[in-house]
């Protein structure tokens, strides 16, 4: 059943219908119970925890691209916080959080804010103009 709202997700996206996959997308991801076949030995369930965990990541990436692109910037940045501590080495979920941390911090496209003179310095508060929105366009094409 997961794999099979995976497919409906992935068609709806390929159609233009981003609401749609993203309704497909949350109705596989609440099916998912965690690492499957945990408990079982040998190298076919190995394989199928692999694979299995690999197909999860695969949901993981799109649902929140899509929250972004469908204007739920505080929805996707929650999830990407876990999702990049969870996975460091999962490359899309970085390149996903990158303008939201960019927005916190001030310097995205367009912000009036100025960052921080150096990493260890003291944080101050900010005070301009809110930053704007991140583009969606800036979020899934940079």
């Amino acid at each position: 059943m997961f794999k099979e709202h995976l497919d409906q997700a992935q068609k709806s996206y390929a159609e233009g219908s981003h609401e749609t996959a993203l309704r497909f997308l949350r109705d596989a991801l609440k099916l998912w119970r965690g690492p499957c076949l945990s408990g079982i030995p040998g190298p076919f369930a190995e394989f199928e925890r692999h694979r299995l965990g690999e197909l999860h990541l695969v949901a993981l990436e799109p649902h929140a691209e899509l929250l972004l692109l469908l204007g739920h910037p505080q929805d996707a940045a929650a999830r990407l916080v876990t999702l990049t501590a969870e996975h460091p080495l999962r490359e899309r979920f970085r390149e996903l959080r990158r303008p939201l941390d960019d927005r916190s911090r001030g310097s995205a496209p367009g912000c009036r804010a100025q960052p921080q003179e150096s990493p260890t310095a003291a944080p101050r508060v900010a005070s301009c103009l809110p930053c704007p929105p991140p583009d969606p366009a800036d979020v899934l094409l940079g």
